[in-house]
């Protein structure tokens, strides 16, 4: 696949030289074989795709960053210009967001980001999925609840008109979102590894950013627990590939990350929540579901796992064959930058 990343803000020397930049970590992430393409832009510097970069283009994939999108910054309402551009022009493109890039595309489609009512959310949380994101799951042989790298203060406060409401937890009640088949959002960080997320933690603890508590408590969610790094890459990668009807309706199931390892890991929950009580203002922020996937979730009421993959609240997920691990001693793959 053809691939544009859009970073939307620096990374610091001790992680680029550790760990590469945003784009590296995306690269990382989504590559499927090494037919595919990734272009990198630095759109916080108002470096933006050409008109021929984005015709070869199967995704889009805005990055997080240090910024408040709803600072609605010349750079970034230029980025919330040429997103919402690509979605009516180009119906065949499709739009990842993560973190800020969640955000701001939620300003863009006519949702609303803000600052949270409960301040910092950091370390390994639990996110837990609705009906929709759920027949997506099923399809692909993936527990209901997740585990996510998180750091932030700021979250959607609005859902778009005509979004479509897929992941909450107690603290974000918006953690995913669709905009129809076109635009694909999470508030987590799927791309990060465990030590770049370590390392922002302590230098948000040393500066104050970060209360100290929640630094403490974000330090042990990520020594017990491991996100699902592999199956939020592949409900990704098959959001992209679809190119006909929705993978969040109920239908025969797609590639499936089970069907090509050799065992399925443990399904896990929250680092420091339980997973089954959400917060009651979830209700509230639903607006406007598409009407195709919710007049079909019904359907999918029957749908079962097997003993050993269905989501338990009390199992932790054991920190195993982590790609983490070997993530320092692999050499930086070069990728295309302009």
């Amino acid at each position: 696949m053809n691939w544009i990343l859009l970073q939307c803000g620096p990374v610091d020397d001790w992680t680029l030289e550790n760990y590469g930049g945003a784009c590296k970590w995306f690269q990382d992430l989504l590559r499927e074989s090494k037919s595919d393409v990734f272009t990198c832009h630095q759109v916080w510097e108002n470096d933006f795709p050409s008109e021929a970069e984005l015709k070869k283009a199967d995704a889009i994939v805005l990055s997080g960053s240090k910024f408040d999108a709803h600072e609605r910054l010349p750079w970034m309402l230029r980025t919330e210009e040429f997103c919402t551009k690509v979605v009516k022009d180009m119906p065949e493109k499709k739009i990842i967001g993560v973190c800020f890039g969640h955000q701001l595309l939620a300003n863009a489609f006519g949702g609303r980001s803000g600052r949270s009512r409960v301040g910092w959310e950091v370390g390994a949380k639990v996110i837990s999925a609705t009906r929709p994101l759920q027949n997506a799951l099923s399809q692909l042989t993936i527990p209901f609840d997740l585990n996510v790298y998180q750091t932030h203060r700021d979250q959607v406060l609005e859902l778009p008109p005509n979004a479509q409401l897929l992941a909450s937890s107690p603290y974000t009640p918006i953690e995913m979102y669709r905009i129809a088949d076109r635009v694909l959002c999470i508030q987590g960080h799927p791309e990060f590894y465990k030590g770049v997320l370590e390392h922002l933690i302590e230098i948000r603890s040393m500066n104050g950013t970060i209360p100290e508590d929640i630094c403490e408590e974000a330090r042990k969610s990520l020594q017990e627990y491991v996100p699902h790094r592999a199956e939020l890459t592949l409900l990704i990668q098959n959001f992209v590939r679809k190119k006909n009807g929705s993978i969040f309706d109920p239908k025969p199931r797609l590639h499936s990350l089970y069907s090509i390892t050799s065992c399925a890991p443990s399904p896990s929950t929250s680092a420091s929540h339980s997973s089954s009580t959400i917060s009651s203002t979830i209700s509230s922020t639903i607006i406007a579901p598409c009407s195709a996937s919710s007049s079909t979730a019904a359907s999918s009421s029957s749908t079962t796992f097997p003993a050993s993959l269905k989501p338990h609240p009390h199992q932790k997920r054991k920190l195993e064959n982590s790609h983490e691990e070997n993530s320092k001693t692999q050499k930086f793959e070069e990728i295309s930058t302009t």
